[in-house]
């Protein structure tokens, strides 16, 4: 679940903040540094240019 939380808050976060030119990714990169990174194998790790999977909606009305 903390998973899908933090994508859900990377992906909402980037469409929120690309109007004023802020990039938001979920590092990764610390993840693999630690012990527990041995158990992640065969994975593909997409790195799409700021392509955002779906339309923008406004957040308020």
């Amino acid at each position: 679940m903390t998973k899908g939380a933090l994508n859900a808050l990377g992906r909402s976060l980037a469409n929120t903040l690309e109007d004023r030119g802020i990039t938001v990714n979920t590092d990764a990169v610390a993840f693999f540094t630690t012990p527990g990174s041995r158990w992640v194998t065969g994975q593909v790790f997409d790195v799409n240019g700021g392509l955002y999977p779906g339309p923008r909606a406004p957040l308020h009305p």
